[in-house]
């Protein structure tokens, strides 16, 4: 089956427009011959048009979806799709730029530049208080998107670096231009994607709890520990298909053994990052961080600095010096642990991601 590259807008400013945009993901995914490719951060940004009511929340989905015979009969399925899930969702008919409890907007398919007439199931549910919405032909690009930093800033997390059909300009550099008119208030982003959760995840802006984990927390240390792991890894490693419930087993077999060490970090009820020390499997003499992650929301939080801190502590008791591995590539956390102190002992090749041979820096710290 031949596919294109699809990015559909989602917006939600009744109820629980968090939620209503996870479920509409969900029920993206779930049309026959798609592939979800990537999910946005989720962004709440002022209304457009009638500004007496809700802010929005907005995200941007990225899907391979069947190409059809050609392009614009592709596009046209889509889009029927698209108004058969608004239905679904209790989408009413309502004035244009009024409140939504679903809206989903066919902003790129692949590299085509279509104007074509709706077919009567693709028509816009205003249609009923607005009669020029019925005539409305299917445009994409979207004809509004140049200009709408609230799907402008989701596409970018995407896409950065794509021209559209027909511009002049990347969607980053669209973005950049759009929020400098806006000014920096327009939008903010209040959470990442994370897919052992199906929802996004941001901080509470309560203060965040450091404890030792218990069997209890198995499960939720396992999601945590996959999401930030899919996060760190985005751009360097193949997707870890498995990858949660190996982690589940593995936290459920960890926790309950009470000589496990290892802290959690809390917001709120969330586990938002996890540290696992002890001793390095080859150099039982020196200490070892094992595990270390934070969700990609809580980066820069301080969350991982805590748990950084508590380890050093913590291994100083038993032993004068840790070490530690991290993928070469990533040098995010290499930076990371640079700062804290650890200096590069030697690079190797060890087999990750099941059984693939990758670059890994080993790193020290004294203790004492």
């Amino acid at each position: 089956m031949s596919r294109v590259r699809a990015y559909i807008g989602l917006g939600a400013n009744v109820g629980d427009a968090r939620r209503t945009l996870a479920d509409a993901v969900a029920a993206l995914s779930a049309l026959p011959g798609v592939r979800r490719r990537g999910v946005s951060r989720l962004y709440v940004t002022r209304p457009v048009g009638v500004e007496d009511q809700p802010d929005f929340h907005n995200a941007v989905v990225a899907l391979d979806v069947p190409a059809g015979p050609d392009l614009a009969t592709g596009a046209i399925e889509l889009l029927v799709a698209l108004k058969a899930i608004e239905r679904d969702f209790g989408r009413r008919r309502r004035e244009r730029w009024g409140p939504r409890e679903l809206d989903l907007d066919l902003l790129l398919f692949g590299r085509a530049r279509l104007a074509v007439e709706r077919p009567p199931a693709a028509i816009p549910a205003s249609a009923a208080l607005d009669p020029g919405a019925a005539a409305r032909l299917l445009e994409v690009p979207h004809p509004q998107l140049h200009d709408r930093l609230f799907v402008l800033a989701p596409l970018a997390d995407l896409a950065p670096r794509l021209v559209p059909p027909g511009w002049h300009e990347t969607v980053e550099s669209a973005r950049r231009r759009r929020e400098l008119k806006e000014g920096p208030g327009a939008i903010r982003a209040v959470g990442f994607w994370e897919e052992p959760y199906a929802t996004w995840l941001g901080p509470s802006g309560g203060p965040i709890e450091i404890r030792r984990a218990g069997p209890d927390d198995a499960d939720d240390v396992a999601r945590t520990h996959t999401g930030a792991a899919q996060a760190a890894y985005a751009r360097i490693a193949p997707p870890d298909r498995g990858g949660l419930d190996r982690r589940t087993k593995l936290w459920r077999e960890i926790l309950p053994d009470p000589s496990n060490r290892t802290w959690i970090a809390v917001d709120g009820d969330l586990i938002v990052g996890l540290l696992n020390i002890g001793s390095f499997r080859d150099h039982p003499e020196a200490g070892a961080v094992r595990t270390l992650y934070v969700l990609q929301g809580w980066w820069g939080s301080g969350a991982g600095q805590r748990l950084m801190d508590l380890a050093h502590a913590e291994l100083a008791r038993d032993f004068d010096h840790a070490l530690l591995t991290v993928l070469a590539a990533n040098a995010r956390a290499r930076r990371f642990y640079e700062r804290n102190g650890w200096e590069l002992v030697e690079t190797l090749v060890e087999p990750h991601f099941g059984g693939a041979l990758t670059e890994v820096c080993r790193y020290s710290r004294r203790l004492r």
